[in-house]
């Protein structure tokens, strides 16, 4: 690794142990008392994080901070890129999964695919009779989303009506965005909450002890009616716990009531014990792909189950680790070992 990397690297550590750590324990709406206060920050968690996971003197090392979480990004180095850009992501990853086609882009004009600037009539009879999604290149975490559908003559953004000036206004605007397709979700998924696509969160990774690549943990997102047309949980959705072997969710949460539910309290329907379509075949695809690059020995990879399979929407080179810690410390689960390996946790 070049020096210069090196003091890159401790550079962004102390930013990033600013962002997460030290200015999290100052935040005021989530008061833990000044001596947790000091807890806290000696093991890297903010004020909201040390409270959601019910942190105390004798459980703290058993759970890994966001501020970990953020370092671990440099796992993958300088590969992380194709992970972060969704227009690298989707270019690169096409010719080994399914993933959603990019209609055209957005940077404070409409750009189709070879780059030249749309007509409002040509990106209004691109999205003719559809259901698209707006995203940021570079944004993760489900903000910035939106969608756009064309039914009978009538746009909806976000699932509300609105004129076709304001709905141009709205997004020839934007910065940095591509327009995707509209996946269609399984049934079993749309049951459980029509409005959002909900993903499943699975992480891959080289396992440091037999350099074969393994699943060690996943999640089902689900949305509700706060998150409006996404999924995440720190948005008000619901995360589902995945036994890896059989793919049927389990325990379900939610970030600002931990209390576990078997049914989803807007649809009512039901989540524990519902079997994911194919997951075998889901999972030993991905791991079948992660292994193609072991320059990246972690990888979160956002998937959608269709009718017809699935379309991996994007990929991450971190994850947030609220999805799996809701539900108790990962330290007898192999992603703890991965990260003591890359030294992300002592």
């Amino acid at each position: 690794m070049k020096k210069g990397y090196k003091t890159y690297l401790k550079i962004k550590k102390v930013k990033l142990w600013y962002e997460h750590a030290l200015i999290g324990i100052g935040k005021k709406h989530k008061s833990i008392g000044f001596r947790n206060k000091i807890l806290a920050l000696k093991y890297n968690f903010s004020n909201y994080f040390f409270d959601l996971y019910k942190l105390n003197k004798d459980n703290i090392k058993d759970y890994i901070s966001e501020y970990s979480r953020y370092v671990s990004r440099e796992i993958d180095g300088e590969y992380k890129f194709l992970l972060d850009n969704k227009i690298a992501f989707t270019n690169f990853f096409k010719q080994y999964v399914n993933v959603p086609k990019i209609l055209c882009y957005i940077n404070k004009k409409i750009e189709s695919l070879d780059g030249q600037e749309m007509s409002k009539e040509a990106f209004l009879k691109l999205i003719e009779n559809k259901k698209v999604i707006l995203k940021p290149i570079e944004e993760g975490g489900g903000s910035g989303i939106f969608t756009i559908e064309n039914k009978k003559d009538k746009y909806y953004f976000d699932y509300k009506l609105i004129e076709i000036e304001e709905l141009y206004d709205k997004i020839k605007n934007l910065n940095d965005y591509i327009v995707n397709e509209y996946i269609k979700q399984h049934e079993y998924s749309a049951n459980i909450y029509p409005n959002s696509a909900n993903t499943i969160r699975i992480v891959t990774i080289k396992d440091p002890k037999t350099n074969k690549f393994i699943i060690p943990i996943a999640v089902h997102r689900f949305g509700s009616l706060e998150t409006g047309s996404v999924d995440n949980a720190s948005r008000g959705g619901y995360v589902s716990m995945i036994d890896i072997k059989n793919g049927i969710l389990g325990e379900t949460k939610k970030f600002c009531d931990t209390t576990s539910i078997t049914n989803h309290p807007d649809t009512k329907a039901k989540i524990k014990g519902v079997k994911i379509p194919n997951w075998n075949k889901i999972t030993k695809e991905l791991i079948d792909v992660a292994s193609n690059f072991p320059y990246m020995p972690f990888i979160a990879w956002d998937v959608v189950v269709t009718k017809d399979g699935f379309i991996v929407l994007e990929a991450n080179a971190s994850s947030g680790l609220a999805i799996f810690q809701i539900f108790g410390s990962l330290k007898n689960n192999k992603l703890w070992d991965f990260y003591k390996y890359y030294g992300i946790i002592k």
